[in-house]
């Protein structure tokens, strides 16, 4: 019988896992298409953190609210500067940033 708090943990370490399977093929995969799905993967999971984040620390703890907003926009910024075109690197390096600080919003 998997308690809540089981699957709390299960849903956490998914997230990692995800994130670290989109880091690598957003960083060390040379084909710009599987980049592209590996960055997009990113932008999801930054906002779902971002969203799962704000969710746990609206009530009292305005820490988590506001690094949960501000991985959410950071997403959201990612996402406009890779639609620019020109500066993907930067974008991968936001959308990266945000995922890593979304994750540890939620470790902490």
């Amino acid at each position: 019988m998997i308690s809540s708090l089981d699957g709390l943990v299960i849903m956490f370490m998914g997230i990692v896992g995800i994130a670290l399977l989109s880091l690598i093929l957003t960083y060390v995969v040379r084909k710009p298409a599987v980049k592209k799905v590996g960055f997009y993967i990113l932008l999801v999971l930054a906002i779902l953190v971002g969203i799962i984040g704000l969710r746990i620390g609206f009530p009292g703890f305005a820490t988590q609210t506001i690094v949960g907003i501000a991985v959410i926009l950071a997403a959201i910024g990612a996402f406009v500067l890779e639609r620019k075109g020109k500066e993907f690197l930067y974008a991968q390096i936001l959308a990266s940033v945000a995922v890593i600080l979304g994750i540890i919003n939620l470790y902490f």
